[in-house]
């Protein structure tokens, strides 16, 4: 007796339908089990069902036509498996239920809540909760030292700093174009969200002789939905496409170790650091042993501020040879990668010391180049080719672990750690305040009364093997 999986099932199949087709090849009672959502569809529906003759069914039904679908039909994966693709999916539900709730609802009813939530910036949203903030007449003290900041010399000096790196960068990427020493002339960090998608997009639109490879991680916590994208964008663009994906033990002790140690730094530089940084990492090995000269990533202008201090689009060469992207990210999150993962593992991590400098790919960053307006009408009608609207939210495209994160950073330093890199966008211009406003208010006031986000906790921690009570209880240790 095998277990078989039948998807690609036309719409609103029955499970007496699928009862009927597999009734010859000796099914076992109370097995057969229907996924679907016939009402807000989220996820290919599918079957599964454990037979006497497995075999015989493969054979027979795979491919079959019914209407206008074609059966797809094989062994089922490990019980687990299927429990954790479903669980991902139930995720992705939820997470679209928060965001709908947050755009639409949230805006109409937060007046009822001013009590119970900070009080908020009027210009960068960022809560009054985070250290050194103070509110005078609405406007935080970052906004105003920034709005005095203003003056037309630093403007025009500004634009100039700015429209040098976009020349610089068009020269870059047009001088590189057919010019690898392999297939490809840059890798692409694409996550299929909204950022990595809008970069992908320029690149293919204005430079379309550089030879694209795209990198997409499967660490088994990023949205299934941002992963579903990445393969339809590459299909869609006809770009070669690769997922990574590392040992599952690699990031889930990431997040086990860093989740559990997170203290009053924030989650945001400790365990979103350490992700962060090796997402990055795994792109700079990957273009040195394939021989590729450039990495690509959707990494903003405010976001590389924040993590390496940096506001230029290119990463220093300097940087790259040496330890110290890998020494900032130990410093900064006060983590030793020595402390949480094996001596193999410990490879991962990019150290350009004494590597040959011929092969160390360039890290560019067009974002930080280009600074564009994210809320824009026009970038709005230039993704919808590729990205679905109802896909591009951040929240529903993003990690799932990052529901875990503001939970304990909101029980243990009473904000969100991410509010002042989303803050420092808004003052940008690189992200929609209002938005954000109603994700982190109603992200506050979830975690404090345990509701909408609460079960998507409990089901991330699950798949870390962590204990639901151990983080309510004792955030931060």
């Amino acid at each position: 007796m095998k277990t078989i999986f039948i998807g690609a099932l036309p719409f609103r199949t029955t499970a007496r339908t699928i009862q009927d087709l597999v009734k010859s090849y000796g099914p076992k009672e109370g097995t057969l089990e229907v996924h679907a959502d016939w009402v807000n569809p989220t996820f290919e529906p599918y079957a599964v069902v454990t037979l006497r003759d497995p075999e015989r069914a493969i054979e027979e039904l795979d491919g079959l036509k019914i209407g206008a679908y074609h059966l797809r039909v094989h062994m089922a994966a490990e019980k687990k498996e299927l429990k954790m693709a479903n669980v991902d999916q139930q995720i992705v539900k939820e997470m679209r239920s928060f965001d709908f709730i947050a755009r639409k609802i949230w805006p109409l009813i937060r007046w009822l809540f001013r009590g119970l939530i900070a009080p908020r910036c009027q210009q960068c949203v960022i809560s009054s909760r985070v250290p050194n903030i103070t509110l005078t007449n609405g406007i935080c003290n970052l906004c105003h030292d920034y709005n005095r900041s203003l003056d037309k010399d630093e403007e025009a000096w500004r634009d100039k700093y700015v429209a040098h790196q976009v020349q610089e960068l068009d020269q870059l990427l047009v001088s590189h174009q057919g010019r690898g020493r392999g297939r490809y002339d840059a890798v692409v960090l694409f996550s299929g969200g909204r950022d990595s998608t809008y970069m992908l997009h320029r690149l293919r639109r204005d430079y379309p002789g550089l030879r694209l490879l795209l990198m997409t991680w499967d660490n088994g916590f990023y949205s299934a939905v941002s992963l579903e994208r990445s393969l339809e964008v590459a299909q869609k663009l006809d770009i070669d496409h690769i997922r990574f994906k590392p040992s599952s033990t690699v990031y889930k002790t990431l997040y086990r170790y860093t989740l559990q140690n997170v203290g009053q730094k924030g989650s945001y530089q400790t365990v979103d650091r350490l992700d962060g940084t090796l997402n990055q990492m795994l792109g700079f090995y990957y273009g040195y042993m394939m021989d590729i000269p450039l990495v690509l990533a959707g990494v903003d202008f405010a976001q590389e501020q924040i993590m390496q201090f940096h506001s230029y689009y290119v990463m220093p060469f300097e940087d790259m040879c040496s330890r110290t992207l890998l020494d900032r990210m130990e410093r900064k999150s006060g983590f030793k990668i020595k402390d949480i993962f094996s001596e193999e593992d410990q490879k991962l991590f990019w150290d350009g010391t004494g590597k040959d400098q011929s092969k160390i790919p360039r890290y560019i960053l067009p974002l930080v180049a280009w600074r564009p307006d994210k809320g824009s009408v026009e970038i709005e009608r230039e993704l919808q080719y590729l990205l679905p609207k109802r896909d591009s939210s951040p929240i529903i495209t993003n990690n799932q672990v990052l529901a875990v994160m503001t939970a304990i950073d909101i029980k243990t330093i009473g904000y969100s750690s991410f509010e002042p890199e989303f803050a420092e966008m808004i003052r940008f211009r690189e992200n929609d305040p209002i938005y954000w406003r109603n994700i982190f208010e109603l992200v506050e006031l979830s975690v404090k009364r345990k509701f909408l986000l609460e079960t998507i906790i409990s089901k991330v921690l699950v798949k870390l093997d962590l204990a639901a009570r151990m983080c309510a209880s004792r955030p931060g240790k």
